[in-house]
């Protein structure tokens, strides 16, 4: 059964660190999956959900970080095909 998000909820998950699988080029689709769940489930904020995409490039595809705003936004982030390296 799936209930509603609470106040008590995003307090208490605003405190976590938000993480994602780390991602090296390979499954661009299965991640993407993981990090659009993550915004939408609205329990981190879009900065938290930001920093965990950017903390789990790995490899060549950190690289990227270096053509990326500090500022950009999640969805954003998530939606860069050049991620996968194709």
């Amino acid at each position: 059964m799936i209930r509603e998000v609470t106040t008590n909820d995003r307090i208490k998950f605003s405190t976590r660190i938000a993480t994602l699988p780390s991602f090296d080029g390979k499954n661009f689709e299965e991640w993407k999956l993981e990090a659009v769940c993550m915004m939408m489930t609205g329990l981190y904020s879009d900065y938290a959900v930001s920093q965990a995409i950017m903390n789990s490039l790995k490899g060549d595809t950190r690289r990227i970080l270096l053509t990326i705003k500090p500022s950009e936004s999640a969805d954003h982030l998530s939606q860069q095909r050049n991620l996968s390296l194709k």
